[in-house]
């Protein structure tokens, strides 16, 4: 889980992210909340948008959908006539499954997933010992995010996207390169970097499954 990420991806991903589409460019998406883990709702609206031209009824797997008040992604899939299927360890809204989405999957095929998993080092964000906020361990948090990835990929469509979503920061002193872990475990599922957006200070990596 510690070896270094292949020089290949690396390249790969500095290209794209140089010319990644920049998400709320005009400063408009006002309605999150940074430090609450929440993430610009454009995001999620592209990203439907990009699994809706590859799948005639797709269904997104959102695997860690936040408890912060009502969900904002389902709200966006009813609008939009997608099946969202969203997990949480402690959730708020009753349209999002109490569970844990590194011991369980969607249940049926899907066409997308939203992996917005609370970061490493972040504050905690509920009671529970599986939740990723909660792990002190590098290790064990990088062991349940493949855990994460391995479930779910088992229900992926050929050609399904992810939209991983993670940050290059400093946690105690360390930089965290959440968004380089994440490429070395979805390159590992069979996933391929396709796209890079920015929100900043997040990274969206658009992953395509392969195989």
């Amino acid at each position: 889980m510690t070896e270094p990420i292949a020089r290949h991806l690396v390249k790969t991903y500095m290209e794209m992210r140089r010319e990644g589409y920049v998400v709320d460019v005009l400063g408009q998406c006002v309605d999150y909340r940074l430090k609450a883990g929440e993430a610009c709702t454009e995001i999620f609206e592209k990203f439907m948008a990009a699994v809706m031209l590859r799948f005639e009824k797709p269904v997104i797997f959102e695997p860690f959908a936040g408890h912060t008040g009502e969900s904002r992604t389902q709200n966006l899939a009813d609008d939009l006539g997608i099946k969202l299927i969203s997990f949480d360890l402690s959730p708020s809204d009753a349209r999002v499954k109490e569970a844990d989405s590194t011991l369980e999957g969607p249940g049926e095929l899907i066409g997308g997933v939203i992996f917005h998993p609370p970061y490493y080092g972040s504050s905690s964000m509920s009671g529970s010992n599986r939740d990723l906020s909660n792990q002190k361990d590098k290790v064990r948090y990088m062991e349940m995010l493949e855990e994460s990835i391995n479930v779910f990929s088992e229900f992926m469509s050929s050609g399904g996207l992810v939209a991983a979503i993670c940050r290059d920061y400093r946690h105690l002193g360390e930089r965290i390169r959440l968004d380089h872990w994440m490429l070395r475990l979805y390159n590992k599922y069979g996933y391929s970097l396709i796209d890079v957006w920015i929100s900043t200070p997040d990274m969206v990596l658009i992953l395509e499954k392969k195989r």
